[in-house]
């Protein structure tokens, strides 16, 4: 027995389950805009060439909510703009840690407490993020499990991470001051505290991980200043560091009589006069230039000498690596033309090309490429066919059209796909009588002068000749020379009849309208 409805009530019940539906998708969309857009991953140019198109991010983050638990992915907004907080965090931290244990001794300053323990609270925020932000491993989707996840951050980074935010030093000086400790104790405390205070330093690896993690979603122009800032930041901070510790060295050992901190007098002076010394003394080690503030005494002062001058030799290598590599990375097609430009030379030599020939060979490399080398056809090779057609209408769009008129704007567009390019110095002859008609010939730039029956005609930009060789298997009776350096287009009679046998309608047309009877 079967049961019917009316129609109308079947129309009805469809209406409300489709609008029950629509509802939850926009409820669902609702939230998720609300709440948690910023931890998905956003739609920006890096995050389309990743993924490719806008649905297959739409799907990431559809992937990314049915995790069922909060999930952090690594291309979201809020990934991006964490990673810049870090950075900024851990490079001011990284200057200041260095400062506070060898300058400022037994003084404690309010503000520097409450700084340290407001950058050590974000950095154990930081920590906690890592447990539930995705990563890249070898699959090539994101790994976005949250076992995974902790597992491959506890194997890897947490250890480092984890002894860069433990306030040992804070413990210590808690000790300190709850406890009940004569002078000499609480002098080795306060040196400990100060000595595990460096600990923080351990943070260099964080900002290293997170400037590389950041890279990867830059363009290059911007990728290219991040990486010079990095790497001026990274000797400063050499420099820097090897200046503190300087200092450090003396006031651990309470200013021995024979220090170069006591013989300079700098014991009670300002911070600022203290670490311009220090800083002065660490770069004439590293830069192997003299002893700095004097002859080393002792030898954990020479010891410490010997680092130096170590630290800055190896810096030194590393700093003329990255201006070679830069250079090499500077202008490249400029330096690839002047490789050319000297096996040109060396072939002309071993050639024994005459002296009166030179200036035109090399002229016409330098009219080609105008010092800059590149390989064209390589180039609009790599483009993919939509946009190399908009590159070659632009280039050349307009001499076809001016040539073939009212033809078929789609044999036009596949003719434009096999036009090739050349060039001709001042008084070449491109075309000469007798010789076999296989191409025709576009001004792009420059002056042809073509002689034919014995009159002379001058063409210009955007002008044509040899249109006789797409007609009919010919040779040529006229002859072109070039008046000045040309940049010609050029199509070939197979390349043609090749377009051409695609369209048969257009077959026994006369196509081109002829400049000169060449025949």
């Amino acid at each position: 027995m079967s049961c019917c409805l009316p129609k109308h009530k079947v129309g009805d019940v469809m209406d409300n389950l489709t609008n029950e539906s629509e509802n939850k998708t926009q409820n669902e969309n609702r939230c998720c805009g609300k709440h948690a857009s910023i931890f998905l991953p956003e739609i920006s140019k890096n995050t389309l060439q990743y993924y490719g198109s806008k649905d297959e991010i739409l799907n990431e983050s559809l992937r990314t909510k049915n995790q069922g638990s909060f999930v952090i992915h690594p291309h979201s907004l809020f990934r991006r703009y964490w990673l810049w907080i870090m950075m900024i965090t851990t490079s001011i931290n990284l200057c200041a840690i260095p400062l506070d244990v060898s300058f400022f001794g037994k003084q404690t300053y309010i503000g520097w407490t409450v700084y340290n323990v407001f950058v050590d609270l974000v950095f154990l925020v930081d920590l906690c993020l890592n447990f539930r932000t995705g990563y890249h491993g070898s699959n090539p989707q994101v790994t976005l499990d949250l076992q995974h996840i902790r597992n491959h951050y506890l194997k890897t980074w947490f250890i480092p991470d984890l002894l860069a935010v433990l306030p040992v030093d804070f413990c210590l000086e808690i000790t300190l001051a709850l406890g009940t400790f004569d002078s000499d104790q609480s002098a080795s405390i306060r040196k400990a505290v100060r000595i595990f205070g460096l600990l923080r330093l351990l943070r260099l690896l964080r900002l290293v991980r997170y400037v590389n993690e950041c890279m990867e979603s830059l363009s290059l122009g911007m990728k290219s200043a991040l990486e010079l800032a990095y790497t001026v930041f990274g000797i400063f901070l050499i420099c820097h560091w090897n200046s503190c510790f300087q200092f450090m060295l003396v006031t651990l050992m309470d200013y021995p009589a024979n220090s170069w901190v006591t013989l300079k007098g700098l014991k009670d002076k300002p911070i600022h006069i203290q670490y311009t010394h220090a800083m002065f003394r660490s770069l004439c080690h590293m830069m192997t230039l003299n002893y700095g503030s004097g002859v080393p005494k002792g030898m954990s002062e020479l010891w410490m000498m010997i680092t130096s001058i170590t630290v800055g030799t190896v810096l030194y290598a590393l700093v003329l690596a990255k201006i070679t590599a830069l250079i090499a990375t500077f202008n490249t097609s400029q330096r690839a033309f002047e490789d050319r430009h000297n096996e040109l030379k060396v072939f002309v030599r071993h050639k024994q090309v005459p002296e009166g020939l030179l200036p035109r060979v090399f002229g016409h490399m330098e009219n080609c490429y105008q010092g800059k080398w590149f390989n064209e056809k390589a180039i609009l090779d790599e483009l993919s066919e939509p946009l190399k057609l908009e590159v070659m209408q632009h280039i050349c769009g307009g001499l076809l059209q001016r040539a073939f008129g009212d033809t078929e704007p789609l044999f036009l567009t596949e003719l434009l796909l096999v036009v090739e390019f050349t060039n001709a110095q001042v008084g070449d002859v491109v075309v000469r009588p007798g010789t076999t008609a296989d191409y025709m010939y576009f001004i792009d730039k420059g002056s042809v002068v073509v002689e034919h029956a014995g009159v002379e005609h001058t063409l210009m930009d955007g002008d044509y000749f040899g249109e006789i060789a797409l007609e009919k298997v010919s040779k040529h009776s006229i002859t072109a020379t070039t008046l000045t350096p040309c940049r010609l287009c050029t199509l070939s009679v197979n390349a043609y009849h090749a377009v051409l046998e695609n369209f048969p309608e257009l077959k026994g047309k006369c196509l081109v309208w002829p400049f000169f009877a060449d025949s």
